[in-house]
C-alpha cells in the first residue's frame, strides 16, 4: 500500500460510520469531480445533503439501501468482497 497516491484517512463520523477517503477540488488536483469513500457497518445509515450536486454511489462490497427520500434502491451490490470475480451471464 507504501504505493498509493492518497492513503486512506480514516476518520469516524458517527458509530459505524468511518470516512476512509474524501477527495475534493480543494485538496487534490481534480476540478469537476470529487470521491468520497464510506465504509459502513451492517445497518448504519450515512445521510448527506447534495444540493444540485450529482452524485455516483457504488457498492463496492455488501449491499446498500439507497434513497433520494422520493425513490429507494433496495440491495444494491453483489459483492462479498472487492477481490470476488464476477462473470457476465
Amino acid at each position: 500500500m507504501s504505493r498509493l497516491l492518497r492513503k486512506p484517512d480514516q476518520k469516524g463520523l458517527a458509530k459505524g460510520i468511518t470516512l476512509v477517503h474524501d477527495v475534493t477540488s480543494e485538496n487534490s488536483s481534480l476540478e469537476y469531480v470529487g470521491f468520497k469513500m464510506i465504509d459502513l457497518v451492517p445497518g448504519a445509515k450515512y445521510t448527506e445533503t447534495l444540493g444540485k450536486q450529482e452524485c455516483c454511489i457504488v457498492a463496492v462490497t455488501g449491499q446498500i439501501n439507497v434513497s433520494d427520500q422520493e425513490v429507494t434502491f433496495n440491495e444494491i451490490g453483489t459483492r462479498e468482497s472487492v477481490f470476488e470475480k464476477k462473470t457476465n451471464r
